[in-house]
């Protein structure tokens, strides 16, 4: 069996330039549990809500930095609840 790489939430910047689209990654990256399988963001724009499939955390909810556009901040993780199935966000 081979090691766990790492799983991790990445922000992107998306940028036009004479209709070309390009993409940059966001640094830092937040780290999930093995295997996320759901996202949610708050309509507001608030915060996201991760779920993973297994690891450490099963649960995990982020808030957007306040010095950094498009970072997140993690603010919840819980390992109570095994393999959850999804996630929703409500205002």
């Amino acid at each position: 069996m081979g090691g766990h790489l790492g799983w991790n939430i990445t922000g992107f910047q998306v940028t036009s330039t004479n209709s070309v689209l390009s993409l940059t990654t966001l640094s830092p990256t937040v780290a999930t549990g093995s295997q996320p399988k759901s996202l949610a963001e708050d309509s507001l724009h608030n915060f996201v809500l991760a779920v993973s499939f297994s690891g450490n955390p099963y649960f995990g909810a982020y808030i957007f930095d306040t010095t950094t556009a498009g970072n997140l901040d993690s603010v919840i993780t819980s390992s109570t609840v095994t393999s959850p199935v999804a996630v929703a966000a409500q205002p």
